[in-house]
């Protein structure tokens, strides 16, 4: 397990010190699927992602790195 998701979890499920759940970039979104489809996290961080996407949704910018992601694992073109 190479990447800590740790700050992508507080981000996305607003555990950072006195904020809210924000929304990842593009960017942000597809370094963590990317470290999910490597197996990267702990169990506790891979649940809290998808927990919190589910209850606050995903956004456009979201879908977009997961998909860039998910493309670059298969190969794709």
């Amino acid at each position: 397990m190479g990447r800590d998701l740790r700050g992508l979890v507080q981000k996305v499920g607003g555990a950072i010190e006195g904020s809210r759940a924000r929304n990842l970039s593009r960017r942000e979104a597809a370094e963590a699927f990317r470290a999910l489809l490597e197996g990267d996290g702990t169990d506790a961080q891979v649940t809290a992602i998808f927990v919190a996407l589910r209850d606050r949704g995903v956004t456009g910018d979201e879908l977009t790195g997961f998909a860039a992601a998910a493309r670059d694992r298969v190969g794709f073109p």
